[in-house]
């Protein structure tokens, strides 16, 4: 009985029967040897091996299979590019209608208007405070050793009365008084606009003036007379929680007045002057616009692309290897 030996790289196997050999189905190039042979020998070259071998698969079917291969390749690749170009659609109008959503919901606020307002009065509660001014840098800097002097109450002209009277009597705010908000439509965003009551000063003696309530009330009432025109009730609470208004993919944020560059937030301090006292307020502005909440439409194609690969290249491979289609 013919006993074969045959190499698997460098490793010599066998020996093994001409019937096991054939069974093998062995690449054609791998070297064969036997009893009888000077050296080894190619197995394509081995008649008896031959006898029992089927023929070479034909160049013709390798190139149609390996044009399937191709196909595959190319389909998936269409693929992943089609879905990819859907994403990418699906996500752009998806953004688009989250910026509108947004600002619907801003427009509602103003109810047809340009501009409203609206206020809210409550009751003032602090202390009064008699400064008195015994020297002229105590008109320049506030009376000595006092904490209590506002550090901002730069109204020259009312400390040079206080000096003349050498006191003055104000009322330093702690909770309560007044606030107005005002929302108004700017260029390509918003400006809402804050007044918020600091303190009073009277002019002469507390006692020759209104009480603190109906100073502040008194104030109230004509800076909300100045705004009457575009009051809306109850607006007050919509226009303060603005800045919490957001979308899935918008949100309003303080920006740059594309009119004025530099300019985001702007304010001073105010007052309104009476015959005998005056109202001192805060009065800020911001300005805001609907922009993207930072969602990276590359970034997210990218990763679409990527999970697409990592699921249609194992596909492609097993195509290629166990031909489940049998294309």
């Amino acid at each position: 009985m013919q006993l074969y030996y045959y190499l698997d790289k460098t490793e010599r196997l066998g020996p093994i029967e001409l019937n096991e050999l054939v069974k093998l189905n062995l690449d054609p190039e791998t070297l064969v040897w036997t009893e009888g042979y000077e050296s080894w020998k190619k197995l394509k070259e081995v008649k008896e091996i031959c006898i029992k071998l089927p023929p070479p698969i034909p160049k013709k079917v390798l190139r149609k299979k390996n044009r399937n291969y191709v196909y595959t390749s190319i389909l998936a690749l269409t693929l992943i590019a089609v879905l990819s170009t859907l994403k990418y659609l699906t996500l752009t109008a998806a953004i688009k209608e989250s910026k509108n959503e947004l600002t619907e919901r801003i427009e509602k606020i103003f109810s047809g208007k340009n501009m409203i307002s609206d206020g809210i009065n409550y009751s003032v509660s602090g202390e009064m405070k008699t400064l008195r001014f015994t020297r002229q840098q105590d008109l320049d800097f506030g009376p000595s050793g006092s904490d209590d002097f506002p550090s901002d109450f730069k109204d020259y002209e009312f400390r040079s009365l206080c000096l003349n009277r050498r006191f003055c009597d104000f009322f330093v705010k702690r909770n309560g008084g007044f606030f107005i908000s005002t929302l108004s439509r700017s260029d390509n965003g918003y400006i809402v606009e804050k007044i918020s009551s600091r303190y009073l000063a009277y002019k002469k003696n507390k006692s020759f003036g209104p009480s603190v309530q109906k100073g502040f009330n008194t104030a109230y009432s004509d800076l909300m007379h100045d705004k009457e025109s575009h009051i809306v009730d109850g607006s007050i609470d919509y226009i303060n929680a603005l800045i919490d208004y957001r979308s899935s993919y918008h949100y309003l944020s303080v920006a740059k007045k594309p009119t004025a560059p530099n300019a985001f937030e702007w304010g001073s301090q105010n007052n309104l002057e009476y015959q005998s006292f005056k109202i001192y307020f805060d009065k800020y502005s911001k300005y805001y616009e609907v922009v993207p909440i930072g969602y990276n439409i590359s970034k997210s194609i990218k990763s679409f692309v990527l999970i697409c690969l990592l699921i249609i290249i194992p596909l492609i491979l097993l195509n290629i290897i166990f031909n489940p289609f049998k294309w």
